[in-house]
């Protein structure tokens, strides 16, 4: 097998982030009932958004595929919390931000839309996305294709689940796609972020298309 970029860099950077994450203590917030980790497949991300606005991960070379977008925290009865803004991340989070998100100025937002009302510190915040990310890891045909490919959204669920089959069930994963372009893949974690749970109410909302369009790495 032809090795590239993409081939070596996704299997180093899970290795990287599992090795952090076991040296992790996350500190869930009090008042947190569940989350949602979400991965962005960067291509289809950049091709319904992040073209638009300019984002680094859409330069042409990037070979991103699936990146972090971020940990949503609901509350006790299943609504998202959502924060009245907040400062923005110091400069060391910002550093420290960038082990685990593709891009730090989606880090920052993700720090005040979702976190800085949570009565937790940035390191708290990054510990946690660490450590949801490190309990995923990326199927093998969905990594880096070389050319698009059109898959059944059920397929997608049914191969998270398989190659995390130890710890991760089919009910417990979501697709997102934009006009028939896969955008993301969800993962509905407990408030202990020990694991998965199942996806309830407004988390079970999936993609509604037979098919969709899986774009490969720029």
């Amino acid at each position: 097998m032809r090795l590239t970029r993409s081939n070596f860099f996704l299997p180093l950077l899970t290795l990287v982030i599992s090795c952090v994450a076991a040296n992790v203590q996350a500190q869930p917030a009090a008042n947190v009932g569940s989350y949602v980790f979400a991965l962005s497949w960067s291509p289809g991300f950049c091709d319904v958004e992040g073209d638009r606005e300019h984002r680094l991960e859409c330069q042409r070379g990037s070979h991103l595929g699936f990146v972090t977008h971020g940990l949503w925290a609901n509350d006790n009865n299943g609504q998202e919390i959502i924060c009245d803004g907040g400062d923005d991340l110091s400069d060391r989070g910002k550093n420290r931000a960038s082990a685990v998100f593709s891009d730090t100025g989606l880090a920052n937002h993700e720090w005040k839309t979702h976190w800085s009302c949570l009565g937790v510190s940035e390191d708290d915040f990054l510990d946690a996305v660490t450590k949801a990310r490190a309990l995923v890891s990326i199927p093998n045909s969905l990594a880096a294709p070389s050319a698009a490919q059109s898959l059944d959204p059920e397929d997608i669920r049914g191969s998270f689940a398989s190659t995390n089959s130890t710890v991760l069930q089919r009910q417990q994963v979501t697709v997102t796609c934009v006009n028939r372009e896969l955008t993301q893949v969800k993962f509905c974690v407990r408030a202990d972020l020990s694991g998965f749970r199942n996806c309830e109410g407004k988390d079970r909302r999936s993609c509604p298309s037979a098919q969709v369009d899986q774009e490969p790495p720029r």
